[in-house]
């Protein structure tokens, strides 16, 4: 027995304003039933396959802090870039950009009353969605520092990288080995698949690792 998403729910100032910016958005529509209109204390708009929808609730207080819930987009017939100038033409502001040079990351924007979300790039780069869930350098640092974490952990993403270098630390007890080379006590160096099948038991304690790329 599970629940499922009945729709996603926004706090709004202005219920109906906020229903025609994130239409435009995503392309959603109105219910034909039940159409929107300004004043109106609640507006819903719909995904074109009715697969999805967004309710926007009109309340008397402004949005104070940094939402513990957003949306992340991925433009589907445009670049990164032409999705975020389209966005700001539509009322959106830009708060922080966080591209990488691979062309990978995201860009951090605002709705008109400052909700926050995020547009990624056009194609996810290998075969992971980058975006939050992704560690950052200071927690690729930490893995190497110290032995992973063994608590149950359920889809946590981290890097090949970070998981080789884990290991590493975790295996061989500080001497903090690669894998084609030997260590300090004379150990010899595993396989990469070996490695591979260690870090996603140890970190993940029998969770699959989805590898970012």
């Amino acid at each position: 027995m599970t629940s499922r998403i009945s729709h996603t729910s926004f706090d709004a100032r202005n219920a109906y304003a906020q229903s025609v910016f994130w239409s435009q958005v995503l392309d959603f529509v109105e219910d034909s039933d039940d159409p929107n209109e300004p004043g109106h204390e609640e507006c819903l708009i719909i995904s074109r396959d009715q697969s999805q929808l967004l309710l926007f609730i009109t309340v008397p207080d402004d949005k104070q802090v940094k939402n513990r819930v957003h949306l992340d987009l991925r433009p589907v017939d445009r670049t990164r870039e032409q999705e975020v100038g389209r966005l700001l033409e539509l009322g959106a502001s830009q708060l922080a950009d966080h591209r990488r040079p691979d062309g990978s990351g995201w860009i951090t924007m605002a709705d008109p009353e400052g909700n926050e979300f995020c547009i990624l790039s056009q194609n996810p780069a290998g075969s992971g969605s980058r975006s939050r869930c992704e560690p950052t350098a200071a927690r690729s640092s930490s893995l190497l520092s110290s032995p992973p974490a063994t608590a149950a952990v359920s889809d946590r993403r981290v890097s090949l990288t970070s998981c080789l270098r884990s290991l590493a630390g975790a295996v061989c007890a500080g001497c903090r080995w690669l894998p084609g080379r030997g260590c300090a006590a004379g150990r010899p160096a595993p396989g990469l698949v070996m490695v591979m099948a260690g870090m996603t038991a140890r970190l993940c304690r029998g969770h699959r690792t989805a590898w970012h790329s």
